[in-house]
């Protein structure tokens, strides 16, 4: 299976998107990254800083036919980082949870994540075949 995936913020237009890692360069660090997107966002007020983290993967079949899975997980951006765990943009993003990916658990980020649901939609497909 091959996936691909990323942050997409709507006042961004869809950005970072795919380019997520490379969004504020090649060598960019998670808080270059991160800074990146508060500074675009910097003055636009909380209801129109919703975003998703969406997660795509394709699966070709033995007969060469392609399966398309997708999970999303939406939310919104912070106006400050906030939390300790997790890499990238988690410490900005508002899961549903009302916390930032970087201030829950594992056990819970697991259970909403976009790769998770995404992974979910897969193994549900191969249980039905």
């Amino acid at each position: 299976m091959q996936k691909t995936g990323g942050l997409e913020i709507d006042y961004l237009d869809g950005q970072p998107g795919v380019y997520s890692h490379r969004f504020a360069g090649e060598n960019a660090t998670d808080e270059d990254r991160v800074n990146k997107v508060l500074t675009m966002l910097k003055g636009v007020e909380d209801k129109k800083r919703t975003a998703r983290f969406r997660c795509v993967g394709c699966y070709i079949d033995e007969k060469g036919d392609k399966h398309i899975f997708e999970g999303k997980t939406e939310g919104k951006i912070a106006q400050f980082p906030r939390g300790n765990d997790g890499f990238a943009y988690d410490p900005i993003f508002i899961c549903e949870l009302g916390k930032t990916f970087a201030e829950v658990s594992s056990e819970e980020k697991n259970s909403i994540s976009h790769r998770g649901r995404m992974i979910d939609a897969f193994l549900n497909y191969l249980k039905e075949k």
